[in-house]
């Protein structure tokens, strides 16, 4: 399968999944920054913005993004750690296994 396909599987994923649970969800499909999936909870205020990625390998770090995603990531924690209400998150989807793993950066870095 193609990559955009996959990204793309996976995204709409993440926001069918984030409906269920009552966020406002946008895709920001094809752009270059780092954050493709952003959600806002209209009752507990709450905002996910959410770097999705999957992979076929059994193993995923911070560290398998590219240095500029990282540096991106690492701005986006850097701009909102002071804000509890913002949550910067990486999910990442396992094909192989079919799971997930979720990476709260705020609380990694």
């Amino acid at each position: 399968m193609h990559q955009y396909k996959i990204g793309y599987y996976y995204e709409v994923k993440v926001l069918k999944y984030l409906k269920r649970l009552g966020y406002d969800v946008w895709r920001s499909p094809g752009s270059h920054s780092p954050i493709d999936v952003i959600a806002i909870h209209p009752i507990t205020k709450k905002i996910l913005l959410i770097q999705v990625k999957a992979t076929s390998k059994d193993e995923f770090s911070f560290n398998s993004l590219s240095r500029e995603e990282r540096g991106k990531l690492l701005e986006l924690v850097q701009r909102y750690r002071n804000y509890p209400e913002v949550n910067i998150q990486l999910w990442v989807f396992f094909r192989k296994t079919r799971t997930k793993k979720v990476f709260d950066l705020k609380t990694l870095f």
